[in-house]
């Protein structure tokens, strides 16, 4: 799989130094590039207000037929925009991790064979828990 990565920057050398597995991850300049080229879109970012929704109905129209999202942080996807995508078929499946309107989750989300739904439990595994028990502990 290749991956590809927007930002307001490309990866800064130390960054890569740091991480070599990241050396192999191609910067795309602008995001309406990204979108338009990828088949599987996770956003990863903190809300701002400048972000809210910044993938939305204009933004789904940009991306390939059969785009798989999987979404982890608030407030980045406009979910009305996201369900005419599922039923237009330009979204093929989602993941989602975070709802609009926590903590409940808009029903038309509900049922849908293709659409993921978990409980935004993504950092409770083993690994975690036990890092923060040897951390709280000192």
């Amino acid at each position: 799989m290749e991956i590809h990565y927007h930002n307001h920057h490309a990866l800064s050398p130390p960054l890569l130094t740091q991480y070599p597995s990241l050396a192999s991850a191609t910067y795309i300049p602008t995001l309406e590039t990204l979108l338009s080229a990828s088949d599987v879109i996770s956003p990863n970012l903190s809300l701002t207000t400048e972000n809210k929704h910044m993938l939305s109905t204009k933004q789904f129209d940009m991306m390939k037929r059969g785009v798989m999202i999987v979404n982890t942080a608030r407030g980045l996807i406009d979910e009305d925009a996201l369900i005419r995508a599922l039923e237009e078929g330009r979204v093929e499946c989602v993941g989602l991790d975070v709802f609009g309107t926590e903590p409940s989750v808009d029903r038309r989300l509900l049922g849908n064979g293709r659409i993921v739904l978990t409980p935004h439990i993504a950092a409770a595994t083993v690994e975690a828990m036990g890092s923060c028990f040897l951390f709280l502990r000192g």
